[in-house]
């Protein structure tokens, strides 16, 4: 967990792996249209809107995208009394103004809690009757699997999904030996960059000073020279050198190598 945020966070490339397919998915978003009622349509923007679904359902996806799994918890309440959490939610039964809230959890505050759904022809079967929330908000709670609405990352193999606590995999795992070689890539690139050129000086006497054992003398010239260039913009030669400067050629280089 740690490691993915670390990555998230210090990383331009891990962060649009994960987000922006997550954008993507909400951009256009939905369209209401009922022919019998246009007033119908109006009101599920409004409600929409209110409870901010669009900004939800993309939080809940890249959490998913980022974690392996998330929630959207829906919370409903009857009057002035939380509705008991962990009895199934029929739709069927909920007036209008009783929808309170929508709240995002990532898979490590939605742990399932509980027995799993065993009934085959069920929607959920195989996933936990029941979600452990943990929120600063409201505690620890426990709460049926129709209350919330379930996001998932990468899927697993079923006995990977079940060893990771039904939970699948963030997109990060996989992707995780890409991300670092096209960073690799990036910096040798910028190194490249910063080699494109390089200065030749002739100076008719270097070889004649090396071999007489001045070598730490022609070093140190060199490195003045150097010096000068960087800080001052002036090249210090002496009457008889010359200097040039030549770009490096990658033309050589294959595809693979670039």
């Amino acid at each position: 967990q740690s490691e993915i945020e670390s990555m998230l966070r210090s990383d331009w490339l891990p962060r649009q792996i994960v987000t922006a397919p997550a954008a993507d998915a909400t951009r256009e978003w939905v369209t209401h249209k009922a022919p019998s009622s246009e007033d119908f349509a109006t009101k599920m923007c409004k409600a929409e809107a209110k409870f901010g679904v669009r900004a939800r359902v993309y939080e809940a996806e890249w959490n998913a995208r980022l974690y392996g799994g998330s929630i959207i918890f829906m919370g409903v309440a009857k009057g002035d009394d939380v509705m008991e959490l962990r009895e199934p939610f029929d739709y069927h039964t909920t007036s209008k103004g009783q929808l309170r809230y929508l709240r995002v959890l990532d898979r490590w505050r939605a742990q399932g809690n509980g027995t799993l759904d065993s009934q085959i022809a069920s929607a959920n079967f195989d996933f936990p009757e029941f979600y452990g929330l943990n929120a600063h908000s409201f505690g620890s709670v426990s709460v049926h699997h129709t209350r919330v609405i379930r996001f998932d990352g990468d899927v697993l193999p079923w006995h990977l999904w079940t060893a990771n606590n039904r939970w699948n995999d963030s997109v990060l795992q996989s992707s995780n030996d890409a991300i670092k070689a096209v960073n690799t890539a990036m910096q040798a690139i910028v190194s490249m960059i910063h080699e494109a050129n390089f200065d030749i000086v002739h100076s008719p006497d270097m070889a004649m000073l090396a071999a007489s054992g001045q070598g730490e003398a022609l070093r140190a010239r060199w490195n003045m020279t150097a010096m000068l260039k960087s800080w001052m913009r002036v090249l210090l030669l002496d009457s008889s050198e010359t200097y040039e400067t030549r770009p490096v050629s990658y033309t050589h280089l294959r595809a693979h190598e670039t």
